[in-house]
């Protein structure tokens, strides 16, 4: 976008943090009844985690491919995803302050 909207620039807030949780849901009966394809669920996000963050350059091949983005652009922004699934407390702060953010700022309502 820097090179392909002019004016734009870059914006960092806060602490610099971007917001990027993967929410997944299941019904309890099939944890009761099934609990192994939920583990074989977060078993699988992990490995595909971890081949995504040991083989980054076919990563954004792949994603380039399917978003029809530009492969270098997309090598260059790559750069700052960690691909790590784990939620670690700076990913819960720059959550929180995204949700207050759409809170405060988007939606007539308040946190509570």
């Amino acid at each position: 976008m820097l090179e392909q909207v002019p004016g734009s620039y870059v914006v960092v807030r806060g602490g610099g943090h971007l917001s990027y949780i993967m929410v997944a849901t299941v019904h309890e009966p099939t944890i009761a009844n099934n609990p192994q394809v939920l583990r074989n669920f977060v078993a699988g996000l992990a490995e595909a985690s971890q081949y995504t963050r040991k083989n980054r350059n076919e990563a954004v091949e792949i994603f380039a491919k399917w978003v029809r983005a530009s492969i270098w652009r997309s090598q260059e922004s790559d750069q700052h995803i960690s691909y790590d699934p784990r939620v670690s407390p700076p990913v819960m702060q720059a959550f929180e302050a995204a949700e207050d953010d759409v809170l405060k700022n988007t939606l007539k309502g308040r946190r509570g």
